[in-house]
Order: C-alpha cells, then structure tokens, then sequence
C-alpha cells in the first residue's frame, strides 16, 4: 500500500487591524516591496473574518508590503494597519492589505 502523500490546509479567510510599532524595515526577497517587522500591540478583529494576529498580541511579526505603496514609514514608527495571512499551517506570512497603513501619534 502506498503512503498517502502529505498536503496543506490552506488558511482560512482572514484580516484583521493591528496597532504596533516598526522595529525594522528590510527589503522583500527578491527586491520586490519590503518587510516590516511590527510589535503588535493591539489587535482588531474585522467582521465576519477571522483574526489571525490576535495570538500574536505582544509579539514581533512580519509583514510583506507591496512595491508601490507611496506612504513613507520608518523604523520607530506607530502604525495602524490592515493585514491578511496567507499560507498554510505549515508555513505562511503576513501581508499589507492594499495601502491600508497608518501613521499613529
């Protein structure tokens, strides 16, 4: 009998507002767009999808911004922003929804 071949569940429909700081900022693989690291401080949810950053309240993640966003953020910076995780339960990442980022005082 062969061995049943292994698969991945992609992740469910999600999006959620986090508020946090940029610790760092690097470019992306590939030199398309750059990673935010953001402490994330607070976590909103964002009717009816699930949030997938609420666990991660207190904690460092990575988020992949687009090439073409115009708003200028720097490292130390608050931010308010839109996020959405795509992946699997084996490995994914964060990403900006559109230019939905913010600067906050």
């Amino acid at each position: 009998m062969d061995e049943p071949k292994p698969y991945a569940v992609p992740a469910a429909p999600n999006e959620s507002v986090i508020h946090g700081k940029v610790t760092r900022i690097r470019p992306a693989p590939g030199g398309a767009g750059s990673i935010w690291d953001v402490e994330v401080i607070e976590s909103k949810d964002v009717e009816p999808l699930a949030n997938f950053t609420r666990s991660r309240v207190g904690e460092s993640i990575a988020v992949y911004i687009h090439p073409d966003l115009e708003k200028k953020i720097e490292p130390g910076d608050l931010i308010e922003a839109r996020v959405f995780f795509q992946g699997d339960e084996r490995s994914g990442v964060f990403f900006l929804k559109d230019d939905d980022v913010s600067c906050q005082e």
